[in-house]
């Protein structure tokens, strides 16, 4: 709703300099979105939001972050939401895994797992380990099954026909 109550100062700045917004996504599940973000906007929204600004000539794009594993990295959610980027024809659609950096991080989302999925808990710290990340297996495979989807779907990024190779200057001269 605020993107889209700036939607006047947005188009200017894309005719001027270029401008994008992305979305971030976890989910196209609304009872799981609401379990996993209790406060934030609901899904229905964000891509209400970014049918209105593609409708407005605005770039956009959605992020699938995180990515978490054994919940939202189904084959059935990450093409489904390959195939809601294709509809939306967002410009650029980028993904990344559950990162558990820091130990406030780890133990809250493990303590979590333990309460709300006890049948996660372990397939997940096993996945994790020690690291921040998952198994690079796990992550080469995760980046296989999209390129699959997006293959399927007939998805191409338009990120670099967007935006200038060269970098802006902040001032006029």
């Amino acid at each position: 709703d605020l993107v889209l109550r700036d939607l006047d100062v947005l188009k200017k700045v894309q005719e001027n300099a270029g401008a994008a917004v992305a979305m971030t996504i976890t989910t196209l599940d609304p009872a799981l979105q609401k379990f996993l973000e209790p406060h934030a906007v609901p899904i229905h929204r964000r891509l209400e939001t970014l049918r209105r600004l593609k409708a407005a000539g605005i770039p956009c794009g959605i992020h699938l972050m995180p990515i978490i594993p054994f919940v939202t990295d189904d084959d059935k959610a990450l093409e489904s939401m390959v195939k809601t980027a294709v509809e939306l024809k967002v410009d650029y659609f980028v993904h990344n895994v559950l990162r558990l950096r820091g130990s406030v991080v780890r133990n809250y989302y493990f303590q979590s797992l333990k309460t709300h999925r006890k049948d996660l808990f372990q397939k997940t710290m096993k996945l994790y380990g020690s690291r921040s990340y998952p198994t690079d297996d796990y992550v080469q495979d995760l980046g296989s099954r999209m390129r699959v989807f997006k293959e399927k779907w007939g998805y191409r990024s338009r990120w670099r026909d967007i935006f200038p190779k060269e970098q802006l200057t902040l001032f006029r001269e």
